[in-house]
């Protein structure tokens, strides 16, 4: 199946680090004087940020449910659900969501626990709306609040969102043929092991962190003894402030693979 091209940014510490210690986003960084993060790199990541928007024209931007609900934090209770629940399994596209509103980038979340409750939509961005991936087994009274709040799902798996099926599913009824994915390193985990790679932006900040738990680029399974890693051509190098650097990758095309064996989920 067609599907977006998928193109990765994330901002690290020199040893990859996105946050100082575990259970944090990079997110968090911003307001903490720690980190470079308050010394210039969130300057940095708007200027990398709106060169790819430029360069890419990506329909949607994709981050995890962490990125945005804590892990750990009390969750909000939801009214209970009234009436049929059959119907909740299906995709929940209104139409004067995805039409009316002539939306130009979706703001696209996979949350199979039904953890994002605040309602929001994404709309202080003219154009922009946000769309939940969800699944066959995400709670009833959740997908009930989100049709009551109008905000767009689409059900792509049983338990865990099916992310290869969710973006040709984007590609095929939503037009999408570009997705920026801003994190986490969850996320990017599993569209590493999805196989869903296809360019690498990182902002490496003038810093070392450490640790054995603090979150990465990738957070995922350990390779496999028989599956190889994603072999990546440099396209870019630029230095966008004193400090700073940005690499650009794309990942390498079949061709120029040599004897090497399929690595295992690839697309």
């Amino acid at each position: 199946m067609a599907r977006p091209s998928v193109v990765f940014l994330m901002s690290t510490s020199v040893d990859g680090r996105t946050a100082l210690g575990p259970g944090r986003s990079q997110w968090e960084e911003l307001a903490d004087p720690r980190t470079s993060m308050s010394e210039g790199a969130g300057e940095v990541w708007k200027l990398v940020e709106k060169e790819l928007m430029e360069l890419h024209n990506p329909q949607a931007i994709m981050l995890g449910s962490a990125s945005i609900q804590k892990e750990g934090d009390p969750l909000k209770p939801l009214e209970p659900k009234v009436g049929e629940a059959v119907h909740l399994r299906e995709d929940h596209l209104p139409e004067d969501v995805v039409r009316d509103l002539g939306v130009r980038v979706w703001l696209v979340v996979p949350d199979s626990r039904g953890r994002l409750r605040s309602g929001y939509k994404g709309t202080e961005t003219p154009g922009h709306h946000v769309l939940h991936l969800v699944t066959r087994t995400t709670p009833f009274v959740y997908l009930a609040f989100l049709r009551r709040q109008k905000i767009p799902y689409m059900v792509a798996g049983t338990v865990w969102v099916d992310l290869k099926l969710a973006l040709s599913r984007l590609a095929s009824e939503l037009g999408v043929r570009c997705v920026l994915v801003i994190g986490g390193g969850r996320l990017n985990g599993a569209l590493l092991r999805a196989g869903l790679v296809d360019e690498v932006n990182v902002i490496i900040r003038p810093e070392l962190i450490g640790g054995t738990a603090t979150p990465t680029m990738f957070d995922c399974p350990d390779l496999a003894a028989d599956a190889w890693p994603v072999p990546l051509d440099l396209v870019g190098l630029e230095r966008p402030r004193e400090q700073f650097l940005w690499l650009r990758y794309r990942a390498a095309r079949e061709e120029h693979l040599t004897k090497r064996a399929p690595f295992a989920g690839s697309a």
